[in-house]
């Protein structure tokens, strides 16, 4: 880790390192945020891949989310939620609006520095192509239901 985030600094020494680590191992990420070529700690949050669903979901990810930023706190570095979650064939489309809406609120309250969705997807993308994908159809307003989250993201975007 730090002999990979040194080069990366001597090579481009204006721009942050962070491992792209998914941060949900704790020990791991307080060790790269320990590291002085390290920037920032990162945090990738699907608890349905580990089988957390329903109201495990939420509260299992907004305790990651608490935890981990805490975790950053305590090294002096910020945290980035690079990627999160819900498959869309799981739970009910309000309740992963619910979970999305609590997990953001979390971060916003924590000092979580950035979030992003995995991954907000083009028009083109069938809606099979990624069970996790967030999609803004072309000319359509946030709150168009087809948009799924995109309005939820607005909302908290606005607020952050």
């Amino acid at each position: 880790m730090d002999e990979l985030g040194a080069l990366v600094k001597s090579l481009a020494p204006g721009h942050l390192v962070g491992m792209g680590e998914e941060g949900i191992d704790a020990l791991q990420l307080a060790l790269d945020l320990a590291s002085p070529y390290v920037d920032y700690g990162s945090l990738h949050l699907f608890p349905d891949k580990s089988g957390g669903h329903g109201p495990f979901a939420a509260s299992a990810g907004a305790d990651l989310i608490a935890s981990r930023a805490w975790i950053a706190r305590a090294a002096g570095k910020p945290l980035v939620l690079g990627e999160f979650g819900l498959r869309r064939d799981g739970l009910p489309l309000e309740a992963r609006r619910a979970i999305y809406r609590g997990w953001l609120a979390c971060a916003r309250r924590t000092g979580v520095a950035a979030a992003g969705p995995w991954m907000l997807a083009h028009d083109d993308r069938p809606d099979d192509w990624d069970a996790y994908q967030f999609k803004w159809l072309d000319g359509t307003p946030p709150e168009d239901p087809r948009n799924a989250y995109v309005d939820v993201l607005r909302d908290v975007a606005a607020a952050w």
